[in-house]
């Protein structure tokens, strides 16, 4: 199967690059057998002037195409998801692309909450696409110092928070597809 992690924020000195490489990071090693990539929304410099257009990035297109499941990775920022979340979604979402996919859902943040309401936000916004969203998400705290340097302070304890979420998304996704 394959899976696709969107680091959901383009912003300077994000934490969120950081837990994104961690999950996929985890996922390999614990799922050897399923395909986990990375794409960061970032390097595809969308425009807020391409809002309503069809995209014909085939590359793209087929790589969306090609996935199974998705796990979105996204900060919260005023209660909400990231706007070039929205945008990323939106632009391929004309070729239903998202349709019966599943996904779950990795929120991030300096406190304490880790997301939690960025997260019941953009459930609404899977469950319109048609998507099958996990009921198991992760909730990463306290970002900045929790992921110093960019790798985790304590992994055992990310990788114990990420493994069920994983394990989920796999599972659910295998049994969609059979």
């Amino acid at each position: 199967m394959n899976y696709l992690v969107v680091l959901g924020t383009v912003r300077k000195g994000r934490y969120s690059k950081a837990v994104a490489d961690f999950i996929v990071k985890t996922a390999k090693k614990n799922y050897p057998k399923e395909h986990f990539e990375l794409l960061d929304i970032k390097d595809l410099n969308l425009s807020l002037n391409q809002e309503g257009s069809k995209l014909t990035d085939t590359s793209l297109i087929e790589k969306l195409k090609s996935t199974h499941g998705f796990i979105f990775v996204f900060p919260e920022y005023n209660h909400s998801f990231p706007a070039s979340l929205k945008l990323f979604i939106d632009l391929w979402d004309k070729d239903r692309l998202y349709l019966h996919k599943t996904c779950a859902c990795v929120g991030v943040s300096s406190g304490r909450y880790g997301g939690t309401r960025a997260i019941e936000s953009f459930i609404n916004v899977a469950r319109a696409l048609g998507m099958f969203v996990t009921y198991r998400d992760a909730n990463i705290t306290k970002v900045q110092e929790e992921f110093k340097n960019s790798v985790p302070e304590n992994p055992k304890k990310w990788e114990n928070l990420v493994t069920p979420m994983l394990e989920e998304l796999v599972k659910v996704t295998n049994l969609l597809i059979k």
